[in-house]
């Protein structure tokens, strides 16, 4: 049987409060920056996890952070890096 599990995310590890009351330019600028920098499958499983547990308190959020997912996934598309030491060597 396989369970998944999702990890506690941390406040702030996006963009800060107020993240996404934020322009659609300055949210995919700061998240472009962070897929760069973390990878661009941790960005949108951040993404996901807000888009899904925000579903219903938060209906405007969630559809914000899922079209933003789709965002980071359609732009880096053939872009995929190895960040230094954590590759095959």
């Amino acid at each position: 049987m396989i369970v998944k599990v999702i990890p506690k995310l941390r406040k702030g590890t996006l963009g800060g409060k107020g993240f996404f009351s934020r322009s659609i330019v300055s949210r995919r600028r700061i998240e472009s920056r962070l897929a760069k920098r973390i990878g661009e499958k941790r960005v949108q499983g951040k993404l996901q996890a807000i888009s899904t547990f925000t579903k219903r308190t938060s209906p405007r959020i969630s559809r914000k952070a899922k079209a933003d997912r789709l965002w980071i996934a359609k732009s880096f598309i053939g872009k995929k890096r190895v960040r230094t030491g954590l590759g095959l060597s």
